[in-house]
């Protein structure tokens, strides 16, 4: 069989350590992609030096970090251009897979001439709630992947468009999905015992800064998304959530007041339309 061309686009920020452990496992593949491009989100870490000093990976400078969701738009954009692969393989640096990934989700994507994304985690939407899909089917249709360690084919970006910018973290993966079910493309997860990607999620670990942060963004993009893929159902579901969220965030754990108070900053910000990287996750300061 003539293989098609897989670029994977693998997003990295200030983890060079980890970045390096992530591409042995790319070269562990026993389907290893034909380019690899590496998008370095303006890490101060030495990255650039170490990208610079090596020839085996193409990779692209951001001027700023902005995001998983902008370093995906910006990697496919450059990919598209460079390469016009058939076929994108989508990464975060703090998740390793192990040498089966590529593979299976490749062969699965061409046998079963699926157009679309094909991932390794899937949620189906109950209530307005993701759960997990959890299926005894090989491969079973959801609400929305992960684009972390999925496949998505090239004419899914064709006809549906590329990541959005807008986002800088968080929901880039779920409302991508919505666009390209919107647009007729199979947006399925991957049921497989053999292809296994340890996910370290380094940039989401559970303490009270992060939930704050994390906080704004969730409010913020879901209303976005609301508005752009509306209905009363939605509507209602997202009140009711974040309605839950704001009665634990004033009543438990540490910063509550600031836990509330950048929620509901949240919401203002998503009727408003304010987009892109607008608080700092470090010092969480308003960005203008």
């Amino acid at each position: 069989m003539v293989c098609d061309r897989v670029t994977l686009i693998l997003v990295t920020y200030n983890r060079l350590e980890i970045l390096k452990k992530n591409l042995n496992h790319v070269r562990g593949q026993f389907r290893k992609p034909d380019h690899v491009l590496i998008v370095n989100n303006a890490s101060s870490d030495g990255t650039s030096q170490f990208l610079k000093g090596q020839k085996e990976f193409d990779f692209i400078e951001m001027e700023s970090n902005q995001g998983f969701g902008s370093g995906l738009h910006f990697g496919v954009k450059e990919a598209i251009n460079k390469w016009s692969p058939e076929y994108f393989w989508l990464m975060d640096d703090d998740s390793f897979p192990n040498p089966a990934v590529l593979s299976s989700l490749y062969e699965t994507m061409v046998d079963q001439k699926i157009s679309g994304i094909l991932g390794l985690t899937g949620f189906k939407i109950k209530f307005g709630i993701p759960r997990t899909v959890d299926s005894n089917k090989s491969i079973e249709e959801s609400s929305f992947v992960l684009v972390d360690n999925a496949l998505v084919s090239s004419d899914a970006f064709k006809q549906s468009g590329n990541f959005s910018c807008d986002f800088f973290m968080m929901c880039e993966d779920y409302e991508f999905c919505l666009r390209l079910r919107k647009h007729g493309f199979f947006v399925g997860v991957l049921n497989s015992e053999s292809a296994i990607v340890d996910r370290k999620h380094l940039g989401s670990q559970v303490d009270s800064h992060n939930l704050i942060w994390r906080g704004y963004y969730h409010s913020r993009n879901h209303l976005m998304i609301l508005k752009g893929f509306f209905s009363f159902q939605a509507l209602f579901f997202y009140f009711y959530r974040q309605t839950k969220y704001l009665i634990h965030s004033s009543l438990f754990g540490k910063n509550r007041w600031l836990r509330t108070k950048y929620r509901l900053l949240g919401i203002l910000d998503g009727f408003k339309n304010v987009k892109g990287k607008t608080i700092d996750p470090v010092t969480l300061k308003r960005i203008y």
